[in-house]
């Protein structure tokens, strides 16, 4: 019908395209617009650039850095249910076959040592849960996020750019993370033989 919107795959793409301020004021730098989001080792998120297809992020992303320390704070999207204007029509959502609104957001930060850094992290995954016909009662409205924690330690003596310095001949890296979160279902899990009251499955698991 001549209403009828349809979806066409696009063969070329973006993947980067942003602006940085950099000394936007003292030790900050901004940079927004569709860029590669790297942190440490890239084990959690990283450009993957030895595959055909990298990833790329539509993000803002503020930086610190000092001699001491450096500082990352981002936010992205990874999904988006709705559409654009111009005929510019989504692929994404439950009722496509994909997911719904996601948003991958985080923060890094490096302590500088002389000999050795140490970086703490942590990334939030938070996606639109498709919430079902016959809301049980008005607390529904909570049930409709599933998000996904994941914070961690890495210790590295990487300390030139994360490579090795200059006159050193081993390099060494010691890595642990966490995740927890709650899914948008919100049931009380059946796997509790203590039967505690929670609010959700729980999503868990250390790496």
């Amino acid at each position: 019908t001549p209403n009828q919107s349809v979806n066409i795959k696009n063969n070329t793409d973006l993947r980067e395209g942003f602006i940085v301020l950099k000394n936007f004021a003292d030790g900050f730098e901004v940079c927004f617009g569709r860029q590669v989001l790297g942190f440490g080792d890239n084990r959690y998120i990283g450009g993957r650039n030895d595959g055909q297809i990298g990833n790329s992020f539509d993000a803002a992303r503020v930086k610190y850095s000092s001699k001491k320390f450096q500082s990352e704070a981002f936010t992205s999207i990874i999904a988006e249910e709705s559409n654009a204007g111009s005929g510019n029509n989504t692929s994404n959502g439950t009722r496509r076959g994909s997911v719904n609104d996601t948003y991958l957001s985080g923060l890094y930060n490096t302590l500088k040592f002389d000999d050795f850094l140490i970086d703490l992290f942590y990334f939030n995954i938070d996606k639109k849960w498709e919430q079902g016909p016959n809301p049980i009662n008005s607390q529904d409205r909570t049930r409709q996020r599933d998000n996904l924690n994941t914070v961690g330690l890495r210790l590295t003596n990487r300390t030139d750019g994360n490579k090795l310095p200059s006159g050193k001949s081993w390099d060494w890296t010691i890595e642990t993370s966490s995740q927890y979160g709650f899914n948008g279902q919100r049931v009380n899990a059946g796997w509790d033989i203590l039967e505690q009251t929670v609010d959700g499955n729980p999503n868990s698991r250390r790496l």
